[in-house]
């Protein structure tokens, strides 16, 4: 008879015919632990001897699956790293690094070795990086997937402008977007609120092509304004105003 169990379970399980003629059976463990084997040998007079052994079985190496949203991207894209790991000893925990061109200390992003399956990074000068995740298992075995990014272009730049800021009551105020470097198309959304407000108001549609948009303040008081420049890679910024209104 060829039994097996988990270590902590209390129940046995049969390998094949209990007390067959077969000397010797096949076992395959289906997960990685600890397992008691057991082989009990009964004669024809019914008398029984048994021998114990204990199994211990390891999962398939711990393997890093990580992936990063790209390797060749504009000036001012977000590069995504994805940790993910097959084999070894679940749970896994991730950290996110990169490189500088020409520099050799990796910076950390987020939590060391934490839970968090995603982290991502903005390069904002062109040149090579390098990026890595690193996968720990619960046993403490570490793998890492390494890449080189090649970053091209140059960053954004929002030298907009505003027509005044100091106007009277029902006097258009006009904003003008001015993108520098970063890389065309650009789109441009502009808002504006009375300074005690917390909603701000949005001219025309977001993220349209028009250099320029006006509005109208009725009352006096402060006025606080902007304008966000989106590049084709996705980066934006945004430059702001105050606007007195007398």
């Amino acid at each position: 008879a060829f039994m097996y169990r988990i270590s902590d379970s209390s129940t046995w399980k049969t390998i094949g015919t209990k007390y067959g003629t077969a000397s010797t059976v096949k076992f395959t463990p289906s997960a990685a632990g600890n397992y008691d084997i057991l082989i009990s040998v009964k004669d024809s007079s019914g008398k029984t001897s048994a021998k114990r052994y204990s199994l211990t079985v390891t999962g398939a190496a711990l393997k890093s699956t990580s992936t990063i949203s790209g390797t060749d991207v504009l000036c001012g894209t977000k590069i995504i790293l994805t940790g993910s790991a097959e084999g070894g000893t679940s749970e896994y925990y991730y950290t996110y690094q990169y490189q500088k061109p020409g520099k050799t200390s990796w910076i950390t992003l987020g939590e060391k070795y934490g839970t968090s399956q995603s982290a991502n990074f903005t390069p904002k000068y062109a040149g090579t990086y390098n990026a890595r995740i690193l996968v720990k298992d619960s046993s403490g075995t570490v793998k890492s997937s390494v890449f080189t990014v090649t970053v091209t272009g140059t960053l954004l730049e929002n030298k907009s402008t505003i027509s005044s800021t100091s106007v009277s009551a029902n006097t258009a105020v006009t904003i003008t977007a001015v993108a520098k470097e970063g890389t065309a198309p650009y789109y441009y959304t502009y808002e504006y609120k009375k300074s005690t407000n917390s909603t701000w108001t949005t001219i025309g549609k977001r993220n349209n092509t028009n250099t320029s948009a006006s509005f109208t303040p009725t009352e006096k008081g402060e006025y606080n304004a902007r304008v966000y420049i989106k590049d084709a890679s996705g980066f934006v910024t945004v430059k702001n105003f105050n606007v007195t209104v007398k």
